[in-house]
Formats: structure tokens, sequence, C-alpha cells
């Protein structure tokens, strides 16, 4: 199983392409000689530390040993061909080997939120074939959905970027909701159970692009000013057991690109979250009356559903007055009719601003208050903003296909827009000034 992060579009383009017709001999790494049948044959030996150490030489050269190790699965020793079988098998689990990978970018410096895109070249100078975890022959071509190829591309390479961002951060993929998308979750699904193998011939190259990987469904959010690095890193998973043990650390069969320096400038605004939260409420008083505003919180745009009802696919806003350990809801959202429910009331948000959600009069706030038992603490004001409604819950109605999701009205069945807020926010307690 290929391990992979969770944690959004363009197109990817993953295409091989072919090098020069024969690859000049500089390029192309030397045949193993002598060594590896000599290693083999030590695979035998009675002493069992001469045994182990021709193991440890063998798994250092890596695939390069393939066939001859391939062919010594037939040795009439039972002990070198058992131990030359186990070999085989973690040397073919292995990619990139004697592979070459460079990054670069369309540029290297641009704003927080400028999408970039990433393209990795793969070059094979050995004299044995490599192989890559991508599929060189998909991409946009295959892909209908531009999110979708975005998101393959990034699910397929994205694994093995290491990603710092000015702050020394090392950045981990960041998804948005799948369930948003039903192509998007199988994907992530398949390739969670297995992935694509490339074979990539000697003299060789192949390349894939990463459209958007900081902006787009499937991303390393840059947001933080300053230097930021990106680069290429595969370590084998060995197993840790003698003779194995340390080869992780020693970077045994490991492939490391050169770094790729950025310069993000200006950063994300102070209010975008590094964790990915997507918003919240704050209150204000403003005047003789209180507001509610909806904060972005997320480093793309997000929707706030503002058809306010009681049911979805209504959201509902709710202030209340708390004095004490008792609460008085001041008012809440009417229950609107399904159909008035028009579709057109979606709010677009960008990262780190606010639209407003309500308005309160103060004074209707200090009866309230006033009329409550008197409490030992002074009175606070919270309000609450709560949805369901989004493009996830609409697939899962449709999937029930229920007799209340046939009842809405098709202004509530045609697609939301993405990236909905969804939860149940509520503000910090604003303390109620006495008259």
């Amino acid at each position: 199983m290929r391990t992979m992060m969770y944690v959004v579009g363009v197109a990817v383009v993953a295409a091989a392409v072919q090098a020069q017709e024969e690859a000049p001999a500089s390029s192309v790494a030397a045949a193993p000689g002598a060594e590896v049948p000599k290693l083999i044959e030590q695979l035998g030996a009675p002493d069992y530390q001469a045994r182990l150490d021709a193991t440890r030489q063998l798994c250092r050269i890596g695939p390069a040993a393939l066939e001859p190790l391939r062919a010594a699965q037939r040795h009439e020793s039972f002990e070198i061909a058992a131990r030359a079988q186990h070999l085989v098998r973690l040397l073919e689990r292995q990619y990139f080997g004697g592979v070459r990978v460079t990054l670069s970018v369309s540029k290297t410096r641009f704003a927080w939120n400028e999408p970039i895109d990433l393209t990795i070249a793969f070059t094979n100078p050995s004299s044995f074939d490599a192989r890559l975890p991508f599929d060189a022959g998909a991409g946009s071509a295959g892909d209908t959905d531009a999110d979708l190829a975005q998101v393959r591309g990034m699910i397929d390479a994205g694994e093995y970027l290491e990603v710092t961002d000015a702050a020394g951060n090392v950045l981990d993929l960041r998804v948005d909701d799948v369930a948003e998308s039903p192509a998007i979750a199988r994907l992530i699904r398949e390739r969670a159970e297995s992935g694509p193998v490339e074979i990539l011939s000697p003299g060789h190259s192949a390349i894939i692009r990463l459209t958007a990987f900081n902006r787009g469904w499937a991303r390393f959010p840059l947001l933080a000013p300053g230097a930021a690095t990106v680069r290429f890193r595969y370590l084998p998973q060995w197993p840790q057991e003698e003779p194995f043990l340390g080869f992780e650390k020693d970077g045994v069969g490991a492939v490391v690109s050169e770094p790729l320096k950025l310069t993000i400038e200006p950063g994300a605004p102070p209010g975008v979250s590094s964790t990915g939260r997507t918003a919240n409420v704050v209150v204000e008083r403003q005047g003789e009356e209180y507001v509610a505003y909806l904060i972005c919180l997320y480093d793309r745009p997000v929707a706030v559903n503002a058809h306010f009802g009681t049911t979805p696919p209504f959201a509902q806003l709710r202030w209340t007055c708390r004095v004490g350990d008792e609460d008085r809801i001041l008012t809440a959202s009417d229950g609107g009719r399904l159909a008035e429910f028009t579709g057109d009331r979606f709010l677009n948000v960008e990262p780190g601003s606010r639209v407003e959600l309500s308005r309160i009069a103060v004074a209707r706030v200090r009866e309230t208050a006033d009329a409550l038992p008197a409490p030992s603490g002074s009175p606070a004001l919270v309000a609450a903003y709560v949805n369901v409604a989004s493009r996830a819950w609409q697939i899962e109605q449709a999937d029930r296909d229920t007799d209340p999701w046939k009842s809405l009205p098709d202004a509530a069945r045609r697609p939301f827009p993405p990236r909905v807020v969804t939860g149940h926010l509520r503000s910090d307690p604003i303390q109620v000034e006495p008259r």
C-alpha cells in the first residue's frame, strides 16, 4: 500500500519524453562488474557476518544488482538462492533507482495566492530500468475534470516532495474536502490501495507537471512571506531487522534532488490559518448595534450560505444572551420556506476577509439581559452560525434518494459552490455594556 498525506485546478500533464536516441556514454552508469557475482557467492559463505556484509553491499548497489540476483534465484546453493530471492523482492519494490531528479517552477518569486506550476524531471543515466510510481501516459488528456487531473498528479508525486516554508515548517499536503467530488474521493481510495508504475528505460527521461501545486485542490500552502524550499526526497522502506538496520538513517537507496529555492512575497493575510481552519464568527459593537461577521481563515476562498431558515438547505443564525449559567435566545433565523430557496445567496469570502451575517440592536440585548435573574457576572452576547448544506450534503442526499430530497426545489439540487462553510461556529462572548 502506498502511503499518502491527507489531509485544490488545472490539468496535470505527465508525459514520457524520450531522450536522444543514444545517450552519451558519460551519462550512463557503468554496469556492475565482477563485484556483484562475488557478493552473490558470498551470500552462501559459512561465516554469518560475511553473509550479512554481502547482503548490505548488494542493497547499497541497489537495482543495478537486480538482474544477477534474479539469475541467482536458481543457484544450486539453497542458501544463496533464498537470500537472492529475498533481495529481489526488496529491490523490486524500490522506485527511482539510478534516476536523477530535477525540479523547476514557472517562476521563483510570487505572491502567496499566485498559482505556480512545479515540473519534476526524471532522467535515467544508468544501464538498467528504473521504476517510477507514476503513469507517464496519463494526464489531462484522460481527465475531463481539471480538479481531478490536478489531484491525480499531486497525490502521485506530492508524497515525495519536502516543502519547507519561510518559518521553517515542513508542510503537509492539504486537500480540499474530497466528499465534494465522488471522482476525487474514488481516485484517492484507488491510490491508497495501489498506484501505477512506469518503467523508465536507460537513457530516457520523463516529466510530471504539477499545476497550481501551491493553490490547487491538492496543494502545499505557502503562506509565510520569505524564502521557501522544495526538495524531492524518496527513502525506501527497509525491514527493521539485521542486516538492514541503519539503512534509512544512512539513506540507502535514497533519491534526493537539489533544493529549489522560492521567494513568497507578499505572504498571506495574518488571519489565514496555517492549520487548515475554515472560518470563525466574531461580534463587534458598531454604534447602537452589535454586528456578527464570518471571517475566512482558509487559504482558499470559501462560500457562506446566507439562505437563513431552520432546516437544510437553509443555514441558521442565532443571537444568545448569556447571564451566569442561563442562556436566552434573542433571535433566530426564520423558518424559511423551501419554495423561497433561490440558491443565489451564497457569499464568496476571500482568505482573511469577512462578510456580515446579522445585526441586533444594543437596546434589545440590554432589555433581555435585564429581564434575566440577577447574575454573579455581567451578561455576554454570543452569535452562532450553523450550516450543513454543501456539495457533500447534496451528494449524500442524492445518494439516499429520499422523499425530502426529491421534494426540494431545483435551486437546492443544483450544485452548490465549492468549499461552503459548514459546522457550528460560535463567536467568543462579548460583554454587554450596562446602560
